[in-house]
């Protein structure tokens, strides 16, 4: 199983309203804000995890879909980084 983290950002000049609809979204497609370890650790804003079947996933495709997905619901741009997790430490 991999841990995924995605780092999103929208064009164009939106409102909050534009992050709630995309908190939502990514939540619809089991990408989450908080990780749950020993402690809950909260993600910055618009910034995801997920975890994976795969030990190996495709990266650039998740990215290129979770993007090509994000532009169609919410009708902007979007810049979208994905990265794989090895290892991670969280301080609160």
């Amino acid at each position: 199983m991999a841990q995924l983290f995605a780092r999103i950002e929208l064009g164009g000049s939106l409102d909050r309203d534009a992050y709630l609809l995309l908190d939502r979204y990514m939540r619809s497609k089991f990408w989450e804000k908080t990780i749950i370890g020993t402690k809950p650790c909260k993600l910055p804003y618009a910034t995801y995890q997920a975890k994976t079947a795969s030990e190996r996933p495709n990266v650039a495709a998740i990215a290129e879909e979770l993007k090509q997905s994000i532009e169609r619901k919410i009708q902007t741009r979007a810049h979208v980084l994905v990265v794989q997790s090895m290892n991670w430490a969280g301080t609160a």
